[in-house]
């Protein structure tokens, strides 16, 4: 699959910026990231650091839960 592909690529010493939505995605494969908000860096670290719930309600004005092992965010109704 094309995560893979890119994961292969970034195991080479090959840089990868990449654009995902999907946070849980995101949080599977990447070693940092980068939260905007309003064209605005907010958070910038490792996912375990930057994805958590007091982050997210911030950015995303939802309740989300974060599971930590592995890394899993679900949203809350």
């Amino acid at each position: 699959n094309t995560m893979k592909i890119i994961k292969d690529m970034a195991d080479r010493n090959i840089g990868i910026a990449l654009i995902l939505h999907d946070l849980n995605l995101a949080a599977k494969y990447s070693d940092y990231i980068a939260v905007f908000y309003k064209g605005k860096l907010m958070f910038y670290g490792s996912p375990k650091k930057v994805l958590n719930a007091e982050n997210l309600y911030k950015v995303f004005d939802l309740r989300m839960k974060v599971n930590y092992d592995p890394l899993h965010i679900n949203y809350v109704q």
